[in-house]
């Protein structure tokens, strides 16, 4: 800039070469100048005020995609509504989509089709995450579960299993356990109607606490076959819904990690004769299917 500017106003060559001395010098001072402040304390607090810009934005990002989750569980809970004919199909697109919005690519074994579906039976499974229920569904939607009454009253959650048929139980009720060994016999002598309990009661890692005697009673009672089946996770604990974990936390955890995958495999099936004796049985078939 400054040699085209001396060779326009014609600068004796000594001038020029020192004016242009002194351009190099400043353009090496302000270098100097930059590295200094590129270093400061000012500019280190302006890259970590960036740093939590990005964060905010990404959690905003994370927020808005799980509003639209709960968003579009409303709309399918209103089209259950419009149309209750097509509830078994509604719930198994809603539980498709939900997984797949959750990042999850879900991968099932087909059921065995020598063996009769057209009956009652009760399903029963491993209890890892909440993810289960949309597991379930996705593989096999003229399921209905058996949940705590408390579920009944939650937001969006709970409207959506009273639509989906869900039983619910007040577990320090006996006579509610009367009342709903009735409605369970009821629910299930109908057609494609096949009962899920989580016979552990709650979820775990590996399935390591002993299972409720309640659905092997039932199974007995009502003479109806249990269905074993077995749900898993990549990654294992991430996906899971354990201890302490907060549910609008574990979910954001959930979208931020990639490459997710869920596995849905049918086990035995099995007449329930002694139940004590049956349930052991049952419970070690079941965690040994290899997924």
């Amino acid at each position: 800039m400054f040699s085209d500017f001396f060779r326009r106003t014609n600068c004796p060559q000594k001038t020029s070469k020192c004016l242009y001395r002194i351009h190099q010098i400043y353009c090496q001072f302000s270098i100097l100048k930059l590295c200094n402040i590129l270093t400061s304390v000012e500019f280190s607090s302006f890259i970590e005020l960036n740093r939590v810009f990005l964060g905010v934005t990404v959690h905003l990002i994370l927020i808005l995609r799980l509003i639209w989750i709960f968003s579009h569980t409303l709309y399918y809970i209103f089209l259950s509504i419009i149309h209750p004919q097509k509830i078994p199909q509604l719930k198994q697109k809603w539980a498709k989509s939900s997984l797949a919005k959750l990042g999850y690519e879900l991968q099932t074994t087909p059921a065995n089709s020598k063996l009769n579906w057209n009956v009652p039976l009760i399903l029963v499974g491993n209890h890892i995450s909440y993810l289960d229920i949309l597991v379930v569904l996705a593989a096999h939607p003229q399921a209905v579960f058996l949940s705590k009454i408390e579920v009944k009253k939650w937001p969006i959650i709970g409207w959506g299993a009273r639509q989906a048929g869900t039983l619910f139980v007040d577990r320090n009720s006996i006579k509610d356990r009367r009342v709903l060994r009735e409605q369970i016999f009821s629910k299930l002598q109908k057609a494609h109607t096949h009962l899920v309990i989580f016979p552990s009661g709650t979820t775990t890692l590996n399935e390591d606490i002993s299972w409720k005697k309640g659905a092997f009673e039932i199974a007995a009672a009502c003479s109806i076959p249990i269905q074993t089946f077995k749900i898993s996770y990549a990654p294992l604990r991430e996906s899971a819904y354990i201890d302490d974990d907060q549910l609008l936390q574990q979910m954001m955890n959930q979208l931020k990690t990639k490459n997710k995958k869920a596995y849905f495999k049918w086990g035995n099936r099995y007449t329930i004769t002694d139940v004590k004796a049956d349930m052991i049985s049952i419970k070690k078939s079941t965690l040994e299917i290899q997924i």
